[in-house]
């Protein structure tokens, strides 16, 4: 049995965002301390309730709660303190519904087929390395618009890097780069070149 992928009712580049590897929404962080306030609520509830069924020793805590803050009247405090927690509400609101940011790259070869930033310095050093001439590499920077590699290069005691190394390692390199669009190359010698 064989599968047709090339049917447009499948094509995944109808939307270039569908599908993006992406980071989990902001509110992650908020989501679980608003777990634990509902979770000590709850203790709380359990608590109330054996102390006014008379299996606890102690009297309820929320009903005390309650009475403390009964016959409270409206004033600039309760005002402030309402305005903060539809602030606080609001914030935590859109930080849920606010989508993560991309995480990966979209390769050229597929797309399917995606990269982290981090993923594609270490594929250009990598390429970089294997350059005749080459002595080792390394990953400056890795974002997702540019990645830079330093390249050490077989020289002499005194005498200038070998350019011809060097534009081997950036020709490995930007063969490895070129495959997500709009990322850009920088490869330069290293300083403490041998």
């Amino acid at each position: 049995m064989t599968t047709d992928v090339t049917r447009p009712d499948l094509a995944v580049t109808d939307r270039p965002d569908a599908g993006t590897p992406r980071t989990h929404p902001g509110a992650g962080g908020v989501t679980v301390l608003v777990c634990l306030l509902l979770a000590g609520l709850a203790a709380l509830g359990v608590q109330d309730l054996l102390a006014s069924q008379g299996w606890t020793a102690g009297e309820p805590w929320l009903l005390t709660a309650v009475d403390a803050v009964d016959g409270l009247a409206v004033g600039a405090a309760t005002t402030a303190a309402g305005v903060v927690l539809v602030v606080l509400g609001l914030a935590v609101l859109l930080l849920a519904v606010r989508r993560g940011r991309p995480t990966h790259l979209r390769t050229s070869a597929s797309a399917e087929t995606w990269v982290s930033p981090r993923a594609l310095g270490a594929l250009a050093a990598r390429a970089a390395d294997r350059a005749p001439g080459v002595l080792h590499t390394s990953v400056v920077r890795s974002t997702r618009r540019s990645v830079v590699v330093e390249v050490g290069t077989r020289s002499g005691p005194g005498a200038p890097a070998d350019p011809g190394a060097l534009d081997a390692a950036r020709t490995a390199a930007s063969a490895q780069v070129e495959l997500v669009p709009g990322a850009r190359l920088s490869v330069r010698q290293a300083k403490d070149a041998s």
